[in-house]
């Protein structure tokens, strides 16, 4: 108590009393001034964790306003804890707030695992790849949430940074995604419902690609569509693998695109071989129609996705097919 002026002695006179009086006051006001000047020193060092820890303080008061039940209340908190890590800002205000180049900059840099793991990045030049990181959105999904339904309209597409999702289709199990898949551009390339649903195995760090943004980069890079048909049609035959096991069909995408099946490549190479050249180009029309008709038949049974869809799809990579690096890799392996 001696900051505040209070002594073993009592003051024995007026002046003595004026005096204590005075230097109590004085301690007194300097002692508040260190402990709000401490005070604001530590909220301002770390304004984040206390932003977090006042929404989670609303957050509480809400589970508890609504009565919510402890799973939920539970998935609520494991959400904000995984998300926000205990520290909270508004990210995308402040990249709002800055200059195109240097926000490019900044989610280059948060978002370098991502380029490096997804194959799609990868086949794209530096401009796409800006291009694209500007326009994504993160989310975080939890275990068992369905990212997407089966019959739904597509809005978005996704890329997997961290985590696991499976994908289903009748309610069954047919593949599982990990770190640098991506999923959900099918729909809207071939601009029909979901084929099928795809659910969190585990806690996933997605990024967000709008289906507007995504039709518009594609228009500004015809190369990259060309390379993500391919990869689109590639995803529909596992699928069909999987949902239409009694055919016994395995087509490849040369096959509904070319007719370039081991009947298709025997045929070209004895017509070619016989010197009817005029002939090569009706015979590979002919072959090329049928395995498209038959493929869409197909697809109509396994009720993956519709013919129509599914035609307007693979009609859509054939007009670019000739220019395509993986369909000419597929037919060197073939």
């Amino acid at each position: 108590m001696l900051c505040i002026g209070y002594g073993r002695y009592p003051p024995a006179n007026l002046s003595e009393a004026y005096i204590t009086i005075f230097s109590m006051i004085t301690g007194a006001t300097f002692y508040a001034l260190f402990i709000a000047h401490s005070m604001a020193y530590i909220q301002h060092v770390d304004s984040a964790r206390r932003l977090y820890a006042e929404k989670f303080k609303q957050i509480e008061e809400y589970i508890t306003y609504r009565g919510l039940p402890d799973n939920v209340k539970e998935r609520l908190s494991n959400y904000y804890e995984h998300r926000y890590q205990g520290r909270m800002f508004d990210e995308e205000q402040i990249l709002c707030e800055i200059s195109k180049p240097l926000k490019e900059e900044i989610v280059s840099h948060n978002c370098r695992d991502l380029v490096d793991a997804v194959p799609f990045f990868k086949n794209g030049s530096a401009l796409f790849v800006r291009k694209v990181l500007t326009l994504l959105r993160f989310e975080v999904y939890l275990p068992g949430d369905y990212i997407i339904r089966e019959g739904a309209f597509g809005t978005e597409m996704y890329f997997i940074r961290q985590g696991s999702v499976d994908i289903l289709v009748n309610g069954e199990c047919t593949t599982t995604l990990n770190e640098g898949n991506y999923f959900g551009e099918i729909c809207l390339l071939a601009n029909s419902r979901r084929i099928a649903s795809a659910r969190a195995a585990s806690v996933c760090d997605l990024f967000v690609l709008p289906a507007s943004s995504f039709k518009s980069i594609l228009e500004e890079f015809p190369d990259v569509k060309v390379l993500v048909e391919h990869v689109a049609i590639h995803k529909l035959l596992d699928l069909r693998k999987h949902v239409s096991v009694q055919t016994g069909s395995t087509e490849s995408v040369n096959d509904i695109l070319f007719g370039t099946g081991q009947q298709g490549l025997s045929s070209t190479a004895e017509s070619n071989h016989a010197g009817a050249n005029d002939e090569s180009p009706d015979r590979r029309t002919m072959i090329r129609k049928q395995s498209m008709k038959e493929f869409a038949m197909n697809r109509k049974e396994s009720n993956c996705i519709d013919g129509s869809s599914l035609e307007h799809l693979v009609k859509s990579h054939r007009r670019a097919a000739e220019t395509c690096k993986l369909c000419k890799e597929d037919l060197q392996n073939d």
